[in-house]
C-alpha cells in the first residue's frame, strides 16, 4: 500500500472513531430513548404517535398551529418524520420536564425545532405538509420522509444523522452532508442528484435517468441503482462509488 493511501486510511479510521466517541458521549448524557409507534392512517392526516421513553418522567405532546411552510430546520437529539398530506400539521412529543427547553417556532415558510442546553433535550416530531423544499438537520437524529412528488429538494445534514425516504419522486436532489450521515433513498426515485459528502458518510440512491454529480471528502460510500445519463464525482479521500 502506498504511503499516501496509508495516511488516508489512518485519517479515515481516526475520523470514524472520533465520531463514534462523540455519539456515545452525547447519548450517554441523555438517558431517554426514542420509540415510534404506528397507528392506522387516513388519506388526509398522518396519525403516527411519537413517544419518547423517559423512565419515570412523563411525556408531553403538543400540536402547533403552523401553516404554509416548506422548509424545516431541526437540531438537537430528535426523531423527525415528514409525510405528504394536503393539510399542515406539526405534533411534538418530549419529556415534560424538558419541554420548555425546546424551541418551536415558524418564521416565514420555515419552521424551527431546536433543543438547547447542549442538545440535552430530546424530542420527536411528526409533520404533514403538501410542500417540502428544504430540510436542515443538525445533531443526532433520524429523519424519514415519504409520499412526496418534488421538483427540487435540498437536504443539509451535519452530525450523526440517518436519512430515509419512502415512495418519493424527486426531480432534482441536492444532498450536503458532513460528519456521519447515512442516507437511504433506494425506496424513492431520484432523477438528478448533486451529492456533496464529507467525513464518514454514505448515500444509497435509486436513479431514474438523470445526472449524478457532486464532491466527496473523507471515507465515503455511494451506491446507486437504476440508470444515470452521466456520473461526475470529484473525489478527495477514500470514496467508493458502486452501481447495484
Amino acid at each position: 500500500m502506498k504511503r499516501s493511501n496509508k495516511i488516508l486510511l489512518i485519517t479515515g479510521i481516526i475520523t470514524i472513531v472520533l465520531l463514534l466517541v462523540l455519539g456515545v458521549a452525547i447519548r450517554t448524557s441523555v438517558r431517554p430513548s426514542t420509540q415510534i409507534i404506528n397507528t392506522p392512517k387516513t388519506q388526509s392526516t398522518f396519525v403516527e404517535v411519537a413517544q419518547i421513553n423517559t423512565g419515570n418522567h412523563p411525556n408531553r405532546t403538543k400540536t402547533f398551529k403552523f401553516d404554509n411552510f416548506d422548509t424545516i430546520y431541526a437540531k438537537g437529539i430528535y426523531t423527525l418524520k415528514v409525510k405528504y398530506a394536503k393539510n399542515y400539521s406539526v405534533q411534538i412529543t418530549a419529556p415534560k420536564y424538558l419541554f420548555n427547553k425546546i424551541t418551536f417556532k415558524q418564521t416565514g415558510k420555515t419552521i424551527y425545532l431546536s433543543g438547547i442546553d447542549n442538545n440535552k433535550a430530546p424530542f420527536s416530531t411528526v409533520i404533514t405538509t403538501p410542500n417540502l423544499k428544504e430540510v436542515n438537520l443538525k445533531g443526532i437524529a433520524t429523519f424519514k420522509f415519504s409520499g412526496f412528488d418534488i421538483n427540487n429538494l435540498k437536504i443539509n445534514s451535519k452530525g450523526i444523522i440517518s436519512i430515509e425516504g419512502y415512495e418519493n419522486k424527486i426531480k432534482n436532489l441536492i444532498l450536503n452532508a458532513k460528519g456521519a450521515t447515512n442516507t437511504d433513498l433506494i425506496n424513492s426515485k431520484v432523477f438528478n442528484a448533486k451529492i456533496n459528502l464529507a467525513g464518514a458518510s454514505s448515500a444509497k440512491l435509486n436513479m431514474s435517468g438523470g445526472a449524478l454529480i457532486g464532491k466527496t471528502k473523507g471515507m465515503i460510500s455511494i451506491t446507486y441503482s437504476g440508470k444515470v445519463s452521466s456520473q461526475t464525482i470529484d473525489r478527495h479521500g477514500m470514496t467508493s462509488i458502486r452501481k447495484e
